[in-house]
């Protein structure tokens, strides 16, 4: 869930006043320790759709699609 809180946060900041809407979808291959760190990478789909990942070490750990509300 903190993954998620994360992007949500980082969504806010890649497009000035957006905000998570929905999750579509969300597949998490594997846990994330606490002691790791992660980077978030956003690209649009379409116009409120957006692909996001999670990457540590650059092997994706989490991926899915939301719908935001701008």
């Amino acid at each position: 869930m903190v993954l998620l809180d994360e992007v949500a946060a980082a969504l806010g900041q890649w497009r000035a006043g957006a905000r998570l809407r929905r999750i579509i979808a969300v597949k998490f291959r594997r846990a994330v320790l606490p002691d790791e760190k992660f980077e978030i990478s956003l690209e649009a789909v379409s116009g409120d759709e957006i692909q996001f990942g999670c990457a540590v070490a650059g092997d994706r750990v989490v991926e899915g699609r939301c719908e935001i509300a701008t």
